[in-house]
């Protein structure tokens, strides 16, 4: 990722420059016809002056949202007593800008796009005068690890990073990448109802899970490479084993985001499809470009065949089975933050088939239920109902708020697991001894100092297991356990 889309302020400038281009287009119509396909992004030729009309009409949505308020990442910024004693320390927005606005997320894609495939000349590795001191010992960048040429940050009067002024060389090329993913985030991706093919499982399996690890980053490769070795210790064990994703593809869920990404630094390699099998539920980012990419490219890898159904479609809804366990992968992002039928009726049958085996229920999916955190999660309740009346669901798995948390008992699950920490940067402020918002038991609060900023620890999930029982251990991206608990199904 590069530096410069990572910070708040840039990107809206560009936004504001992709807004007087698209002004220019939509007075000028058939004008946009005239330039030859080579001068644009592959598949810009489709677009209509419809498509930039639509375009400018987000655009201006999102940008009078965001004079409102920030659509980055909540609640890691640091404390304001604390940014008093420590001037010049950066806004997360500034360092590490994750919008959940659909079309600035298109936009921080399209600028990517742009110059990693036209103008790589002018990117360049991060430098400490760029990103600020790294930690000692380590060869690796908080957040990017790029930045362009010329555009080099520095700190203003209160702490935030300025760029110097910056135009965009070729606003036509960014205006119909950006027209392209608004065009299919507005056209999504058909729903495949029917869930996959269900899988047996050992009941001895080992399951690696890891949330929004999908940024590409070097430390999100790092947790790859940690999830490797655990991989590799379990091959030597003669284990089954699976990797799931518990969702999100930055910035948007394009096609090339989701083979360089995602694709490129999986920790299980081509040749072990059929030993070691691949899993991903759907998230919010990748449904940003209408899950296309998601749906067609990253399912439709090798290592993720058994999302098929039975009709040979990609599902992204699954079942793992074994005799004390039912595991399903749900979809919550098709309808952001909520569950499309005909999920509700299908988590009901199987929770029927799970009782009448003898069998406890875990459900995983992208989107919370609850949260000590944020909002959210207000559709899905409504759309399980009495399910969630008795505890007929045992555990759930999710990700999204780029944390680790050990929830209490609530709402009748009786063990909820936040771990949405696998590769998007944010801050960690808060001391292990400060208390921890209910419903939750325990924050994983793991940190590293860089300049001023204290960056949180990323990491994974490993489940192993036992019949009745399951040991989870969770590892951080130095390949620390850092905690361990049993589940049990008793």
């Amino acid at each position: 990722m590069i530096t410069q889309v990572l910070n708040r302020q840039f990107v809206l400038e560009q936004l504001e420059q992709v807004k007087a281009h698209l002004q220019k287009l939509a007075k000028a119509k058939g004008e946009t016809g005239r330039r030859r396909a080579a001068e644009l992004p592959e598949g810009a030729e489709e677009l209509t002056s419809d498509d930039y009309h639509n375009a400018l009409e987000f655009v201006n949505k999102s940008l009078n949202q965001e004079g409102r308020q920030s659509s980055g990442q909540v609640g890691f910024e640091q404390p304001e007593g604390e940014r008093r004693r420590g001037k010049g320390s950066a806004l997360m927005d500034d360092l590490s800008f994750f919008s959940r606005d659909p079309v600035i997320s298109n936009l921080q894609s399209a600028l990517e796009e742009y110059f990693e495939t036209q103008k790589p000349d002018m990117l360049d590795k991060v430098t400490p005068e760029t990103q600020g001191r790294r930690r000692e010992g380590s060869s690796q960048p908080p957040a990017a690890q790029r930045s362009i040429k010329g555009c080099e940050g520095r700190r203003g009067d209160q702490g935030r990073r300025l760029f110097d002024q910056f135009s965009i060389t070729d606003p036509g090329w960014i205006c119909s990448a950006l027209s392209m993913g608004i065009r299919l985030f507005h056209g999504k991706h058909k729903f495949i109802e029917k869930p996959a093919t269900p899988r047996p499982i050992s009941d001895q399996a080992r399951i690696l899970m890891v949330g929004d690890w999908g940024s590409g980053i070097p430390r999100a490769q790092k947790v790859a490479a940690e999830m490797r070795k655990v991989l590799d210790e379990g091959k030597a064990q003669g284990r089954q084993q699976l990797v799931i994703h518990l969702a999100d593809v930055y910035y948007s869920g394009w096609k090339p985001e989701v083979q360089k990404h995602f694709l490129k630094h999986w920790p299980v390699r081509i040749e072990e499809a059929d030993e070691i099998t691949s899993w991903a539920v759907n998230g919010n980012h990748e449904m940003y470009s209408g899950g296309h990419a998601y749906f067609d490219t990253l399912l439709g890898d090798p290592r993720f065949k058994g999302h098929k159904n039975s009709d040979g479609e990609n599902s992204s809804l699954f079942s793992l089975v074994n005799g004390k366990w039912r595991i399903l992968g749900l979809d919550s992002a098709w309808e952001d933050h909520d569950l499309v039928s005909p999920q509700p009726q299908w988590i009901r049958n199987q929770i029927r088939e799970a009782e009448q085996a003898g069998q406890k229920v875990v459900l995983l999916c992208h989107h919370q239920l609850f949260s000590a955190f944020e909002p959210g999660g207000e559709k899905m309740v409504k759309a399980l109902g009495d399910l969630l009346e008795s505890p007929k669901i045992h555990s759930w798995f999710w990700g999204h708020e780029h944390r680790c948390a050990i929830y209490k008992p609530y709402m009748n699950i009786p063990y909820a697991r936040l771990v949405g920490h696998g590769g998007v940067p944010v801050y960690q402020w808060k001391k292990e001894s400060d208390p921890v918002a209910e419903p939750a038991l325990l924050e994983y609060r793991g940190r590293f100092k860089e300049g001023l900023e204290q960056w949180a620890l990323f990491g994974f999930a490993v489940l192993d297991f036992d019949g009745p029982n399951i040991k989870v251990q969770y590892i951080n991206e130095e390949g620390e356990k850092h905690y361990e608990e049993t589940i049990s199904a008793a």
